[in-house]
């Protein structure tokens, strides 16, 4: 399904946090500490410009259509955002610990929060009259 032009630069940037949790899942799963603290520590570096501005780009922009919707896109909305919550914590953990099983844990993550948002809200969104 094409992307409506509201969605559009999200999903640009949903590429990118797949190919993210691509390599943090990889490098947690080689097992090398030193590696992993390395990404983690960039990953948590990044955060704050990147994906933190991504999660209030939605939850300012998106998530309130979407929450006008049905009571199970409301649950999905509701589920995200405590998604994107759970996120922020994880970051936080991988400036400080830097570890691969947190490192995994944030790859694992986001790689299913970005393909619930891709593959369920944003068609839900799209065919809805609210974009």
């Amino acid at each position: 399904m094409k992307r409506h032009p509201a969605l559009v630069e999200l999903s640009r940037e949903h590429h990118q946090s797949l190919r993210l949790a691509r390599d943090c899942l990889r490098t947690a799963q080689a097992g090398d500490p030193e590696a992993c603290r390395r990404l983690a520590h960039s990953v948590a570096a990044d955060y704050p410009d990147t994906w933190a501005v991504h999660f209030a780009t939605e939850e300012q922009t998106i998530f309130p259509l979407a929450h006008r919707l049905d009571a199970e896109t409301q649950a999905l909305v509701e589920q995200l955002i405590a998604e994107h919550r759970r996120m922020d914590h994880l970051a936080e953990r991988l400036a400080e610990e830097g570890d691969c099983q947190t490192l995994s844990e944030f790859g694992a993550l986001l790689r299913d929060h970005t393909r619930t948002e891709e593959r369920l809200l944003f068609p839900r969104l799209q065919k809805s009259s609210l974009l």
